[in-house]
């Protein structure tokens, strides 16, 4: 039986709350945050039972509770510390993204983890949806050829965010909280890596979200030739029919792959063959599968190399958005 606690409630926790529902073998043990009201309000979630504990603070959770899972889903500034308590008692983790605000909080994450040898992954949950797993298997088979450009968006209803998000102290910037998804799907799908990164990023039209960026711009040179663009924005109308609007197109050597129709249909266009959709079959929970892969049921789908080399990248992305440089990593 796996004994999960879950620390914080600012993040995607419903894909930890729908694995536990779903499983025989989990345990939801604990739920640690600062605002009592948020844990009352899962009253009635499948996950939620009367042997499930609120904690105020995570520290006693970790010191009280038996666990040998926490998930992270606090604000960010607040993730670091925890995994590198976690890690220290032998606890798995896995965490909202990012993993740290700062390089000297991701080298302190990887040093702990590295050391305890403890399951490490992270809410890529992206790499889960349907769309993308039936693009990645057309570009592994070769259908576009050699990946060689990139082209990614992530389009969000600014809404109303809380005042964490307005703070880069305790936020950590628009590039790294964004733009982790569509650089992982990227570089899971073409298995190409980054060389160097320029990027530009600034709050143009809300002065009510302070420090926090409304928009973004990140090119890439990539491994083996490649290139790619990926762009950011908080600036989606309210009147949109959906919260987010994501795209990928890659093009290739020997033809184009795009997933279309937000995330809905995956189109393939090559030299020979005019454009058809991909074959789109069933995506799955991520946390189940890192559950599965404690279990050595499976490999996790997300490796602890790139689960670090995404935060890293971005990291170094938001350096060179502040200082105008270009940024090797």
């Amino acid at each position: 039986m796996h004994k999960v606690a879950l620390y914080g409630l600012e993040g995607h926790e419903s894909i930890i709350l729908d694995a536990i529902a779903d499983r025989d073998d989990a345990q939801l043990v604990g739920i640690s945050t600062e605002d009592q009201k948020k844990f009352d309000g899962l009253c009635g979630n499948a996950a939620v039972h009367e042997e499930t504990k609120y904690y105020a603070d995570w520290r006693e959770m970790l010191a009280k509770a038996q666990i040998d899972v926490l998930a992270v889903c606090s604000e960010n500034h607040r993730h670091a510390e925890p995994i590198i308590a976690a890690a220290r008692r032998g606890i798995n983790v896995i965490t909202e993204k990012p993993i740290a605000v700062s390089r000297k909080e991701l080298d302190g994450v990887r040093a702990a983890v590295e050391k305890s040898g403890i399951g490490f992954s992270v809410l890529f949950d992206m790499r889960t949806s349907p769309a993308y797993i039936a693009m990645r298997e057309a570009v592994q088979n070769g259908a576009i050829g050699k990946p060689v450009l990139i082209f990614a968006q992530k389009s969000y209803r600014l809404g109303e965010r809380p005042d964490w998000m307005k703070s880069r102290a305790q936020f950590g910037g628009t590039i790294p909280y964004v733009a982790c998804h569509m650089l992982d799907l990227a570089m899971w799908i073409t298995g190409l890596d980054v060389k160097r990164v320029a990027a530009f990023h600034g709050n143009a039209s809300h002065p009510e979200i302070r420090e926090m960026e409304d928009h973004a711009v990140l090119s890439f040179e990539m491994t083996l030739g490649a290139a790619m663009s990926l762009t950011l924005d908080y600036l989606r109308p309210a009147a949109a029919p959906t919260h987010g609007d994501a795209r990928l197109r890659i093009a290739g050597s020997g033809g184009v792959i795009e997933v279309k129709d937000l995330e809905s249909r995956v189109e393939l266009i090559t030299a020979d063959k005019p454009a058809r959709n991909v074959p789109v079959g069933e995506g799955y929970n991520l946390f189940s599968d890192f559950l599965d892969s404690l279990d050595s049921k499976k490999e996790h789908t997300i490796k602890l190399r790139e689960v670090f080399r995404v935060t890293e990248i971005l990291l170094a992305a938001l350096d060179a958005a502040d200082t105008g440089r270009i940024v090797e990593v």
